[in-house]
């Protein structure tokens, strides 16, 4: 799906609850425990750069991992 400038960005808590589904989230989730993070990092817009940022990394790891199952030819052309 194309990005649509209309489009806004993914809220804090639903970053948070894309890591944890994840198993990359360990905290509880709360709007007060993001508030303190985000005062922490300099505000919400640090702070959801920051949790974007590992969900990215996350992604990116297992995709390399993925890559690297030994699967058929053309079950790979099909993923």
């Amino acid at each position: 799906m194309p990005f649509d400038r209309k489009d806004k960005p993914s809220g804090i808590t639903q970053l948070a609850t894309a890591m944890a589904a994840l198993g990359l989230y360990r905290g509880a989730n709360t709007p007060a425990e993001h508030a303190a993070e985000a005062r922490r990092l300099g505000g919400d817009n640090a702070y959801r750069a920051q949790l974007v940022n590992a969900l990215l990394g996350a992604v990116q790891t297992e995709a390399v991992l993925a890559d690297s199952l030994p699967i058929s030819p053309a079950a790979r052309q099909a993923a």
